[in-house]
């Protein structure tokens, strides 16, 4: 399965968003994610980072279908 850089983004931010900055932070590196995903949306459109979230979680539903039918 091929992951863009913006669905990366969209899956590490939906992590985080879920555990917490206080959660993680004993564990990530929080300060280099935000500068990666600074870097990665500055010319990303909050529909186009939406789209990447929807797109990733069918390629994830779609990867799960095929593993079970194995």
């Amino acid at each position: 399965m091929d992951i863009s850089k913006i669905e990366k983004i969209a899956i590490a931010s939906s992590i985080l968003s879920t555990f917490g900055e206080d959660a993680l932070a004993p564990h990530v590196d929080l300060n280099r994610l935000s500068e990666l995903c600074e870097e990665s949306t500055r010319n990303s459109t909050a529909r186009q980072c939406g789209e990447a979230t929807v797109s990733v979680l069918n390629k994830i539903i779609d990867s799960l279908s095929e593993e079970g039918e194995q």
